[in-house]
């Protein structure tokens, strides 16, 4: 299996990072290997925050978490974007 399966739905993303932010593997793979610090999920793993709502660059709603992989320095990072419907 390749390290480098990750998922990315329309609304989703799963990647992987290391204690430093360098992705380890991502969705798009110009990025492997790019720092991603700035990612709100990334950025609330570095700050001890747990699982919240965050903005995106583009001003995107997302819901997303971490999890250390057992016994390494990588991260699983997963974000979804928030639907935002209007009820009538």
């Amino acid at each position: 299996a390749s390290v480098n399966l990750v998922a990315k739905g329309e609304k989703d993303e799963v990647f992987i990072v290391d204690d430093q932010g360098h992705t380890f593997s991502y969705p798009d793979q110009q990025y492997v290997g790019s720092k991603i610090t700035s990612h709100p999920v990334v950025a609330a793993l570095f700050a001890n925050r747990a699982q919240e709502e965050y903005t995106l660059a583009s001003g995107e709603a997302i819901v997303g978490g971490y999890e250390r992989i057992f016994n390494s320095n990588l991260y699983v990072i997963s974000a979804t974007q928030i639907e935002t419907k209007m009820l009538v």
